[in-house]
């Protein structure tokens, strides 16, 4: 598996890391009704699910209403 996928983007293995400092990252929906999606992600966190305060709201019934705090 390669290391670098282009030039702005790198892959890491958790396993490998003791402290992983992110500085931005997109979010993408990659399957289910909101597939495509995307959030650019700046802050300190990012919320996912149904829910109305989140950041990246999805459609999906079976998604809970906070899925993800990033």
């Amino acid at each position: 598996m390669p290391d670098s996928i282009d030039d702005t983007t790198r892959e890491a293995r958790l396993a490998d890391l003791h402290t992983l400092v992110v500085r931005g990252a997109e979010l993408t929906v990659s399957a289910g009704p909101d597939a495509g999606r995307t959030i650019l992600a700046e802050g300190s966190s990012v919320l996912v699910g149904t829910g109305v305060a989140c950041d990246l709201r999805l459609s999906d019934k079976l998604v809970s209403r906070t899925r993800a705090p990033w």
